[in-house]
């Protein structure tokens, strides 16, 4: 009888854990269900939170608040966003195939270090924050004096501005912002220009600085040769050094070139004319150098103390070399002439072929030749179309150039003898097709160097009375805070 109650109690007691059981799998799967669901909102709550922030950016809001201010401009995240954006492209321009040596590109500049703890979006941030700052002092004093740029000038910049590509610039950004910034930009480099011109000295002043400071009005013809060596290496410093003075034994233009080539073979190839032509190209870059006086080691041994085939070496422990000179010329004042011109830039960059950019310059050249002719009209077309960052704020103006300080083609146009004022045409150099307009004859090349000095001066000054009548409200926390590019 006891035998039969414990195996019913044994089983009642089975039956009753196999319900419990059942009843913990049932609140299990009712947790994990109502967990899950739970999880999924949260998801769905984070994913539109993301996607809001996302619709923010894009939409452009945090691009329409102050960053600079003066007492009648507005400077805008938006237009500061291009600023900033302007300095990475030309940052990146002027490095070329070597950016990836100094930054990655495709990545968050806001990630990636520059210097002293800074990034590169603020090394490029505070760049244009300076830059900035010079252009709000221009263009509140261009608006005192009335002075304003053409209604076609304003046309032109802003079919450029709208030719460009926003997301390229800013978050959320618009074609009137990059037009505002633009035209904030043009104005300030158009009333600089203007009055520098009107700062410098006049033709009288500068005689009378000739007569009393000769040295400083005089250029010298010279060679130079680099000879660098590895820092901390005393066996290729003594290398370096025992070149150069074999190179300095030299007398003649020849002998130097020839002593060079023998220090680039390690004395295998004496002659030129015996080179192959990865080694005469070398040879013939040693430096045909035209300069005009500097107070330094070798400016006051070239104008000062060298006879004409003379040569001197002189080290440079910041370089980690010997440079090697060779005075060709006695010091002399330098008459020829500098030119003023104007160019519009279609760069090869811009095109999947150089057809394809020569039937863009030429397109943009009969433009030109539809309308009146005149310069303003090319100048108009240069701040629509020329891809020269660094002229095209002045309608393609470039003033005072030296000849041999522009790339050959483009020298030898300008300084064609037969040259005169209105001249214009097509030319193609390694930069892409330049469409030209010769303005005129400037000041001699002895002029150049009291000239800018004296200008300069007179612009410092200027410049510091500006910032003395001129608020310029600014928040550099507010502009580091400006959204990257997608």
């Amino acid at each position: 009888m006891s035998k039969k109650t414990s195996k019913s109690s044994y089983m009642a007691e089975q039956r009753k854990n196999k319900i419990l059981e059942q009843q913990r799998i049932k609140r299990r799967n009712a947790f994990f269900k109502k967990g899950g669901i739970a999880l999924a909102c949260i998801a769905a709550v984070v994913l539109c939170a993301v996607l809001c922030v996302q619709l923010v950016l894009n939409s452009g809001v945090f691009l329409k608040k102050t960053v600079m201010e003066s007492k009648n401009y507005t400077v805008t995240a938006g237009m500061m966003s291009y600023y900033i954006y302007e300095q990475n492209h030309s940052f990146a321009k002027y490095y070329g195939t070597s950016l990836s040596n100094i930054y990655n590109p495709y990545k968050s500049l806001k990630k990636q270090d520059y210097s002293d703890g800074k990034s590169f979006f603020q090394f490029f941030a505070d760049t244009a924050y300076n830059n900035v700052i010079n252009y709000l002092h221009f263009c509140e004093s261009a608006l005192a004096e009335g002075f304003d740029l053409s209604d076609e000038t304003k046309d032109a910049l802003k079919e450029r501005a709208y030719s460009l590509d926003p997301d390229e610039y800013g978050r959320g950004l618009s074609s009137e912002d990059i037009y505002n910034a633009i035209y904030l930009s043009v104005l300030a480099a158009e009333y600089s220009s203007n009055l520098y011109n009107k700062l410098a000295p006049s033709a009288e002043e500068m005689e009378e600085y000739k007569d009393k400071s000769p040295i400083f009005c005089q250029n010298v013809d010279y060679l130079m040769y680099t000879v660098s060596y590895a820092k901390d290496d005393k066996a290729a410093k003594e290398k370096a050094e025992k070149g150069a003075n074999e190179i300095a034994l030299s007398k003649n233009k020849d002998e130097f070139k020839n002593a060079v080539l023998k220090y680039l073979t390690d004395g295998k190839v004496t002659s030129i004319d015996k080179a192959d032509a990865a080694t005469q190209k070398v040879v013939n870059g040693v430096e045909y150098i035209n300069a005009s006086y500097a107070n330094d080691d070798a400016g006051n041994w070239l104008f000062k103390k060298a006879q004409v085939g003379e040569t001197r070496v002189i080290e440079d422990t910041t370089k980690n070399c010997y440079y090697v000179f060779m005075l060709t010329t006695a010091p002399f004042i330098d008459t020829q002439k500098t030119v003023d011109v104007r160019h519009i830039l279609v760069s090869f960059d811009s095109f999947e072929s150089k057809e394809q950019a020569k039937a863009e310059a030429e397109r943009i050249y009969q433009l030109f030749k539809d309308g009146k002719g005149t310069e303003q009209d090319f100048a108009v077309l240069a701040s629509r179309y020329s891809e020269d960052e660094g002229s095209f704020a002045v309608g393609g103006l470039y003033e005072r150039i030296r000849k041999g300080e522009m790339v050959t083609e483009y020298d030898n146009w300008c300084f064609d003898e037969s040259r005169k004022h209105g001249d214009t045409g097509i030319i193609s150099t390694s930069f892409g097709y330049h469409i030209m307009f010769f303005c005129e004859d400037n000041i001699s090349n002895w002029q150049i160097n009291y000239f800018n000095t004296a200008t300069d001066e007179a612009a410092s000054e200027v410049l510091a009375e500006m910032q003395k009548n001129h608020t310029i409200n600014a928040d550099i926390n507010k502009i580091y805070a400006i959204p990257e590019v997608k």
